[in-house]
């Protein structure tokens, strides 16, 4: 329903920031008392239905991601807006490179490029996906967005009392090479 209520110019720019990270727009179809949701491709359009889970799983993720640094902001008292959008495994049932994408709309919506400066965004990610992890690497890397942007905390069972929960800070370097990892987190470990 949160695409359904956008207006127009505001669901073509939503649809043009999901094209330019994803490879497909979004279209909303309302005929009778119904709706329907439309992937836009070049030379077609899929309901949304008749792709994978995923996709209709991340879309609500997106809109959220999107709409916290496109709405409007009422500025009271000069402050700048803040708002920070909690997401619990925003990878599941995506195909791994999609689940990388979702790091580039993680900071899409961080970085301003020409939206209004008023608002700031923080997302708090609860993921175990190695692609959306080494993606934000990358970013570090290719410079769109500094490693001190990024804070990596990871919550492990304590290795003397196994009711306890000890929190670990891992972190990115300038490079975009993870440090501080814990060994075996993504792949199994060996037992020789």
């Amino acid at each position: 329903m949160f695409l359904n209520s956008l207006s127009e110019p505001n669901l073509k720019k939503f649809s043009d920031w999901v094209q330019s990270l994803f490879g497909y727009g979004v279209n909303i179809n309302r005929k009778s008392n119904h709706i329907s949701i439309n992937l836009k491709y070049e030379n077609d359009d899929v309901n949304v239905i008749d792709t994978g889970y995923g996709v209709s799983q991340i879309l609500p993720v997106l809109g959220q991601v999107w709409w916290a640094k496109n709405r409007p902001v009422r500025n009271l008292y000069f402050t700048k807006k803040t708002t920070i959008v909690a997401v619990e495994q925003p990878e599941l049932h995506l195909h791994p490179a999609h689940q990388a994408l979702l790091a580039d709309a993680f900071v899409s919506g961080v970085k301003s490029e020409g939206k209004s400066e008023d608002i700031d965004v923080s997302y708090i990610i609860e993921t175990h996906s190695e692609a959306l992890i080494n993606r934000l690497g990358e970013l570090i890397y290719e410079g769109c967005f500094n490693e001190n942007d990024v804070q990596i905390l990871i919550f492990d069972q304590d290795d003397i009392d196994k009711n306890k929960t000890i929190v670990k800070e891992s972190y990115f370097d300038s490079k975009g090479i993870l440090q501080n990892w814990p060994f075996g987190f993504f792949t199994p470990e060996v037992r020789l």
